[in-house]
């Protein structure tokens, strides 16, 4: 059962990065708002997807490592806290699937790795 909800968690997650991409995207080119608005949420879509892309390599056999795990979940957190911050810069309802995603990602990537 957990791991049904995990499944499906994430699954959403990966939805809500690939409609950061096709809403959001075309929010980061709205002049009407500030330039750092718009800096802010193309930076954060950004590391949203960084964080994707590193949820799906760890299923790679390259992180079977445990050097590589510990440097893999530093750099989940790190793109985490650089997430969530310049997501929230962004206007519209892309910014709150693009801020669950990051959330989900994050916990996601704490569950499913492995302790040492």
């Amino acid at each position: 059962m957990a791991t049904a909800v995990l499944l499906v968690l994430t699954v959403g997650a990966f939805v809500g990065v690939l409609h950061g991409w096709i809403v959001g995207r075309g929010q980061v080119r709205k002049l009407e708002l500030p330039v750092w608005r718009r800096r802010g949420a193309a930076v954060g879509l950004i590391a949203v997807t960084a964080q994707a892309a590193l949820f799906v390599a760890f299923w790679t056999p390259l992180f079977r490592d445990d050097a590589l795990l510990t440097r893999w979940v530093r750099g989940e957190l790190l793109l985490f806290l650089i997430a969530i911050p310049c997501v929230l810069t962004a206007k519209g309802p892309s910014r709150w699937w693009l801020l669950l995603s990051s959330i989900v990602l994050m916990i996601g990537s704490f569950f499913t790795a492995p302790t040492p």
